[in-house]
Parts: C-alpha cells; sequence; structure tokens
C-alpha cells in the first residue's frame, strides 16, 4: 500500500502515452523525459515531487488529478475479478 499513489500515477502516464500510441522512445521528448526516466515512473519506481507530477502532467496536456484518476482506472482493470483494490488510509482534502 505504500507505493499506491506511484502505482496510480505510473499506470496514468502508461494509458495517456499508450493512448497516443507511441514507444516510451518516441514519447519521452516528446514531455521533456529520457526513456529511462519514463520507464521508472510507469513502474512506479520514481519518487517525484508534486512540482514534478504537475510539470510532467502539463507537458502531457492533462490534470495531475486527471491522471491520477486515469491511474485508477487502468489499475481497476487490471484487477482480477472478485479482487479488491487496495485503499488509502489517508483522507483526501
Amino acid at each position: 500500500m505504500e507505493h499506491f499513489l506511484k502505482e496510480r500515477l505510473g499506470a496514468g502516464v502508461r494509458a495517456r502515452r499508450e493512448a497516443s500510441k507511441l514507444s516510451q522512445e518516441k514519447y519521452a521528448p516528446t514531455i521533456g523525459l529520457t526513456v529511462r526516466y519514463l520507464a521508472r515512473i510507469e513502474r512506479a519506481e520514481r519518487n517525484l515531487t508534486i512540482d514534478s507530477i504537475d510539470s510532467i502532467a502539463q507537458r502531457m496536456g492533462v490534470d495531475p488529478v486527471a491522471l491520477l484518476r486515469l491511474g485508477d482506472r487502468q489499475l481497476a482493470k487490471a484487477q482480477p475479478k472478485g479482487g479488491s483494490s487496495p485503499k488509502s488510509s489517508a483522507s483526501e482534502s
């Protein structure tokens, strides 16, 4: 559960990239990232600051909250039937 926010972000970034029908190699430069950095975001291996998330989302042409919601939907699709998705224990404000 400690990585849930990173997983949501990574899934949202990946879904947005895949919707553009571009590989990481082609997409990364269009949003000002290296391929390696993009791959690590998609795999939830990066601890991004709020400013970094905002900047990346802006370059992707999407609101940061919408990017997280997109990630939620992607993770929900990946859940096996009858499985439960992790919930954040922190209240959203």
